[in-house]
């Protein structure tokens, strides 16, 4: 998800600053079997083993993830622009 922040005075109309921003949500999920010698795995692969599959999130999931990322990035970008006012 990316955007961009356009301040303008609000009494001039006039375009003040812009900033660019943006947030990505990431779905990972790993689930393993094996056969073999269990001393061959890895410690990362061991934790793996048994895990079961889930479902891919929804788009709207992953919109709501991302758009939470983007609040604390809008709040620092507002306060920030504040102090340049």
């Amino acid at each position: 998800m990316a955007g961009r922040l356009e301040f303008f005075d609000y009494r001039t109309g006039t375009l003040i600053d812009v900033q660019d921003l943006g947030a990505e949500a990431f779905f990972e999920n790993y689930a393993s079997t094996f056969k073999g010698d269990e001393r061959a795995l890895s410690a990362d692969t061991r934790k793996r083993i048994g895990n079961r599959p889930m479902p891919f999130p929804t788009d709207e999931i992953l919109l709501l993830d991302a758009g939470r990322k983007l609040k604390p990035l809008i709040r620092e970008k507002l306060e920030r622009t504040k102090l340049l006012l």
